[in-house]
């Protein structure tokens, strides 16, 4: 399985610019079915006819050809994927402990209840427009309300482990709701 997961990441790498790492990666197998998971969401599945054949080339060329084919564009596959990744894993702290830092400071429950969290790529915010396709993105917490409050605070999702500092990103957002 290693000699498969470095095929996978060598081609996605090569097609996307988006360097992963295995760890990212799960691979399953039971019941002559193969599931290749990335950060915990399963991209594809595959049937497979032996252990054997799991380590041949012609194997990880037919999967890799699937995977591609599954997803017209596979880079936005996988940044949609960390962006669920993100979320699943942070983002309901970060709003409980930003929420908590916010009350202490008096600012409003009104304000504070209508705070949008959400994780999305730098394109996505004011001033940014998307001028490469290639790579990862800036990837980012966005908090805002759709009118007054827009704060963006960058992550850096190819440091491991990712740091989120709730402290900054508690006084950012202080000084616009303010």
């Amino acid at each position: 399985m290693k000699g498969l997961k470095s095929k996978i990441i060598t081609t996605i790498w090569d097609e996307t610019g988006i360097r992963l790492h295995p760890r990212d990666f799960q691979i399953t197998t039971a019941d002559h079915m193969l599931s290749l998971k990335l950060w915990g969401v399963e991209l594809i599945s595959k049937k497979y006819q032996s252990e054997k054949s799991l380590d041949s080339d012609e194997f990880a060329e037919d999967l890799l050809t699937e995977l591609f084919d599954e997803y017209y564009d596979f880079r936005e596959k996988i940044i949609e994927v960390k962006k669920e990744d993100l979320t699943n894993q942070y983002l309901e702290k970060i709003k409980s402990e930003v929420s908590e830092y916010l009350k202490k400071n008096k600012v409003g429950v009104a304000m504070i209840d209508s705070l949008d969290y959400e994780f999305i790529d730098a394109a996505g915010t004011k001033g940014n427009k998307i001028t490469d396709d290639w790579g990862f993105p800036t990837f980012g917490l966005r908090i805002t309300d759709f009118e007054s409050v827009d704060y963006f605070y960058t992550i850096d999702v190819l440091k491991e482990p990712t740091v989120i500092d709730v402290e900054v990103i508690s006084a950012g957002l202080l000084k616009l709701v303010r």
